[in-house]
């Protein structure tokens, strides 16, 4: 790779952990309600009911 192609993806990684690190401060909560929303696509996709995910 070259030296410009590293700068940028090291640029474009520094913001992203710029961007989610704000985020994180201005909504605390954050990964939690990522984590949620992702259990809730999960069980969707596997065709669980809430009720039946929650007893397991």
């Amino acid at each position: 790779m070259s030296p410009r192609t590293l700068k940028l993806l090291a640029l474009g990684y520094a913001l992203k952990t710029l961007l989610l690190g704000l985020a994180w401060l201005i909504v605390p909560d954050l990964p939690a309600r990522a984590a949620s929303k992702a259990r809730q696509t999960w069980n969707a996709v596997a065709g669980r009911t809430a009720e039946s995910a929650r007893r397991h």
